[in-house]
């Protein structure tokens, strides 16, 4: 996967600002394309997100999933558009290290548990 040529890209008025620790992506899309799934203007649409770990275009390691967004319409001088807000927060450190203390005492203590109770 690689950036798209410019004849391609369909992203217009594309902005990215940073400030404390945040980063803001702002664009415009059309929300039916050939070719593309369209975006449902009035109502919950879903959406793929990435992370890397620097400010250059690579491998987004784990940092990836999808959100759910309900986008609003509204009417700007006779043409109807979708206005999407949303954050993405990250897991942090916490939930990570409980997700792992949680899968291990599921698969690597209570499951051979059971297993071995089935046994007798």
């Amino acid at each position: 996967i690689g950036l798209l040529a410019e004849n391609q890209q369909t992203l217009r008025d594309v902005t990215v600002e940073q400030a404390d620790g945040e980063t803001v992506l702002t664009f415009t899309k059309r929300l039916r394309e050939a070719d593309e799934i369209d975006i449902n203007p009035d109502g919950p649409n879903t959406f793929l997100w990435a992370v890397g770990s620097s400010n250059t275009f690579g491998y987004h390691g784990s940092t990836r999933g999808l959100s759910q967004l309900t986008l609003q319409t509204c009417v700007d001088g006779g043409s109807a558009m979708g206005i999407m807000e949303g954050t993405i927060a990250l897991p942090d450190e916490r939930e990570w290290r409980s997700h792992g203390i949680m899968a291990f005492t599921g698969w690597g203590v209570l499951t051979p548990i059971a297993i071995a109770s089935s046994w007798c």
